[in-house]
């Protein structure tokens, strides 16, 4: 990771950290699956409180891979990551390549604290 740009590391631990917020409200969550779900925008802007609203099924697609990410359209960085997806009300990004160290660690943090939907 020593070789990553520290905005670029900020970026992705950012994303990471609403990934965590999200990953928590699912695990509260009682949705059927045609609800759906307000979460927040993973993109890198710490302050960015904007919702992107999710079916179950849709969450779940995104966190197939661990390098994706749901974001407001308009909201995806391109030195950080690609959009591979675009859906109305959101795009889903993936992380470039360089950073899948910075999100394995935030995703050995989370898989620690046992944080899973239950949905």
């Amino acid at each position: 990771m020593t070789d990553i740009p520290p905005a670029r590391e900020r970026a992705a631990r950012n994303e990471a950290a609403f990934r965590a917020l999200n990953e928590n409200l699912a695990t509260q969550l009682r949705v059927t699956a045609s609800d759906t779900a307000g979460f927040v925008c993973e993109c890198s802007a710490s302050t960015c409180r904007r919702l992107v609203d999710l079916t179950p099924e849709e969450y779940r697609a995104v966190r197939q891979d661990p390098m994706c990410f749901f974001v407001v359209p308009g909201h995806e960085r391109v030195d950080v990551e690609d959009v591979v997806e675009e859906h109305d009300g959101y795009f889903v990004v993936r992380k470039h390549e360089v950073l899948a160290a910075v999100v394995d660690a935030e995703q050995g943090r989370l898989a620690k604290r046992g944080s899973a939907p239950n949905w």
